[in-house]
């Protein structure tokens, strides 16, 4: 099947930054288009040092500058990763990211904090926390969306304690970042053994006003609920049956004619199986291990694929569009950003290349441009 999109940016990991991943796109004033993402310092590991870097386009997402550090880690910081942007009421930018630390009492901390530029970019105010509670909070990159009521709503996988198995918390802000509230509602999955439960969940604004939440399980789809009041509440956590999955993320954007681009990683056949090493032994190995470890054999992040909806969750045409393919690779983690004629999208690609004459995992960063007619799947 013939794949959609023009590379128009790559983003190299490098021996003193070994990986780049999880960004999100922001328009500035005087036209350029910046994108941030997570630079990781030493090492590779998701608790590795980790600043948030950029780079520019002048010219639409057709050339990239070189890389610059946006925000740089404090005393304190065990990590900082996971950008979103958002455009604030009085015209300042918002940059949203995760960081990670130890608590006075000891307990690893995950906290989305939120920063605002005065100056598109060139300098950031104070970090506020978004979560006051001392836990571990995940907000996916590119997460961060704003209501047509003006409140800012953004979805978070509490994994109390650090435990693996998540469940959905969802903030808000009726003031423009300057506070946040917890909805009283958490959503948890509808079983009593989950070793995943809801992870790396997003929201979307329907058309028909109700919010659409998603998250990636380790139960073979995104599973997904509704609200009808701003997030206040929300429905029961089922599967959407459309979007097959590994334990993946998936992203989705509304664009301004009110149609929604989702990307993700289906399921395809055998993409389950487990696969084990000579030296393995099935018998003895935990049914979470070989989980996992069937993952990180062939983790199920390919192909890469994209679907195009009329504006409601139950809409997708099944006929989608493929953004990459490689069967030893993995993609993920997409940021969608909407321009005049066509998206740029920027996911992580590990394909598995040699690094500095090192056999490892190259983690980087591939931006691509979707131009609109090739998103008219139903023609």
């Amino acid at each position: 099947m013939k794949k959609i999109g023009r590379t128009v940016g790559e983003i190299f990991p490098s021996s003193r930054y070994p990986r780049n991943t999880e960004g999100a796109f922001a328009d500035l004033n005087n036209g350029d288009v910046l994108f941030a993402f997570s630079r990781f310092i030493g090492a590779s590991n998701d608790e590795s040092d980790a600043e948030i870097a950029s780079v520019v386009s002048h010219d639409g997402g057709e050339t990239w500058g070189e890389e610059k550090s946006l925000i740089r880690k404090k005393e304190g910081d065990g990590n900082l990763m996971s950008v979103s942007f958002l455009r604030m009421l009085d015209g300042a930018l918002a940059i949203f990211y995760l960081r990670k630390f130890r608590s006075e009492s000891g307990r690893n901390c995950c906290i989305p904090y939120v920063s605002k530029s005065y100056d598109e970019g060139q300098s950031w105010g104070e970090p506020k926390r978004c979560i006051m509670d001392d836990d571990y909070y995940v907000l996916n990159n590119d997460r961060v969306i704003r209501l047509s009521s003006g409140r800012i709503l953004m979805a978070t996988a509490l994994h109390a304690g650090e435990s693996d198995t998540g469940r959905v918390a969802f903030f808000v802000s009726d003031d423009d970042c300057e506070s946040f509230r917890e909805i009283k509602q958490r959503l948890d999955l509808p079983f009593v053994h989950s070793f995943s439960g809801l992870q790396e969940p997003g929201v979307v604004e329907l058309e028909d006003g109700r919010i659409w939440m998603w998250a990636r399980t380790g139960h073979a789809y995104q599973f997904e609920a509704y609200s009808s009041d701003g997030g206040e509440s929300w429905s029961d956590v089922r599967p959407n049956e459309f979007f097959t999955s590994p334990l993946s993320p998936m992203s989705v954007k509304k664009l301004k004619d009110g149609r929604l681009v989702a990307i993700f990683n289906p399921i395809p056949n055998y993409n389950t199986r487990f696969e084990v090493e000579d030296d393995d032994d099935l018998e003895t190995m935990s049914y979470k291990k070989r989980l996992y470890h069937s993952f990180s054999v062939y983790s199920g992040r390919t192909p890469y694929v994209l679907a195009v909806g009329k504006g409601d969750s139950k809409g997708f045409c099944p006929r989608v569009r493929v953004i990459e393919d490689n069967p030893r690779a993995s993609f993920c983690y997409a940021a969608i950003h909407e321009r005049d004629d066509h998206l740029l999208v920027a996911y992580f690609t590990n394909d598995k290349k040699p690094l500095d004459e090192v056999n490892c995992a190259t983690y980087g960063i591939t931006i691509k441009k979707i131009v609109f007619d090739e998103l008219d799947v139903w023609g």
